[in-house]
């Protein structure tokens, strides 16, 4: 049997055609490669998650979930599996003895799928990275790995 076919056997059809749809949702809503990025430090999570429960915002929700998603996968991984620090160069991995001091999280500015990406950043980095501001700057020099072209719209200049 093909590997194609094995994969297809093991997650089952449903699965399988769930996990296509959303890999290709989150394709179309980052089309036009317009992100916000948000930078959380790790002792902001408790709270953000709170706020996400009681105000509404379609923001802070998908923020809530992307993090414990990714925390989830992240806190089970093993050393040289697991996710790693977010700044180019840096070693840092996080597993559930090592987690981020803070995350950066990439949602596009179509939120309506809820889609997002989210990095930890390890706390050497965090802490050489001076504010939130420092933590943001990260997030955009990590966009600009993925797409070189890419620039800063400031707020109200689209």
């Amino acid at each position: 049997m093909g590997e194609a076919k094995q994969r297809k056997a093991a997650l089952g059809d449903e699965a399988l055609a769930r996990r296509i749809k959303e890999l290709d949702d989150f394709a179309t809503s980052n089309l036009q490669r317009v992100v916000t990025v948000y930078a959380i430090v790790g002792g902001d999570v408790p709270s953000l998650i709170a706020s996400a429960n009681r105000s509404g915002s379609a923001v802070n929700d998908i923020l809530a979930r992307v993090i414990i998603d990714w925390s989830r996968t992240a806190m089970r991984s093993k050393r040289g599996d697991a996710p790693m620090c977010i700044v180019e160069g840096c070693t840092c991995e996080f597993t559930l003895k090592s987690p981020p001091a803070a995350f950066v999280v990439l949602i596009p500015y179509a939120k309506d799928k809820g889609h997002g990406t989210v990095s930890g950043v390890c706390l050497r980095c965090a802490e050489a990275a001076g504010s939130h501001d420092g933590l943001l700057k990260l997030g955009q020099r990590s966009c600009r790995r993925l797409w070189p072209d890419c620039y800063e719209i400031k707020e109200g200049n689209a």
